[in-house]
């Protein structure tokens, strides 16, 4: 199934390695419904970190504004840098962790975030793959949807936090969805190549 691309992009080097610059946007993160019932039943709650907003539906998670960030069409991929927020875990028990500041590499499927908004402790935060069926790029606009896993980085970090050995590595852990905005079209932009093609 072709993507149903139709921007115009900054050309990167050739035709095949063009990118879609991003302006904008956010994306909607919740806990996956296996984590939230874990989580339930160790009194352990999922909030915004400032600045983010919470989702839209009141579930558990976190909104997060888009800072900067750039689709590669050909092969897919990219990287998004959020500005600030993200997820805060409590037990309500003055036991906390915030995950903050979170930078995606699209194309490695690896994203990182601040512990506790220390610059010196940016861990791998989750793990996921890019699937070009999930991907929508439209004038104007992106989005992209998906389910990110655990890091032993982060079950590690969440296990000490709260003295529990409920998180695992490898688990789903994040469902997402982002819509962002693109930048507009400046004079250097070249006309858009053809469109990826999803495997199967």
């Amino acid at each position: 199934m072709a993507l149903p691309v139709a921007v115009p992009v900054r050309a990167s080097g050739s035709a095949r390695a063009a990118t879609v610059l991003l302006d904008g946007g956010s994306t909607q993160f919740h806990i996956v419904d296996s984590l939230a019932a874990v989580l339930n039943g160790a009194s352990i709650t999922v909030r915004p970190a400032p600045p983010a907003g919470a989702p839209s539906d009141g579930k558990p998670g976190s909104t997060v504004m888009l800072e900067s960030g750039q689709i590669t069409l050909a092969p897919l991929g990219g990287s998004l840098t959020y500005a600030g927020g993200g997820f805060r875990f409590a037990d309500g028990q003055a036991h906390q962790l915030d995950f903050t500041h979170g930078q995606a590499d699209l194309s490695g499927g690896i994203a990182t975030a601040l512990v506790n908004g220390s610059p010196d402790n940016r861990i791998p935060f989750a793990r996921f793959k890019l699937d070009p069926a999930k991907v929508r790029l439209e004038p104007g606009k992106a989005a992209l949807s998906g389910t990110v896993t655990m890091t032993s980085s982060t079950a590690v970090a969440l296990n000490l936090a709260f003295g529990k050995t409920i998180f695992r590595a490898g688990e789903p852990f994040l469902e997402y969805s982002s819509e962002f905005t693109i930048a507009p079209v400046t004079s250097d932009r070249e006309p858009m190549p053809s469109a990826p093609t999803a495997p199967g």
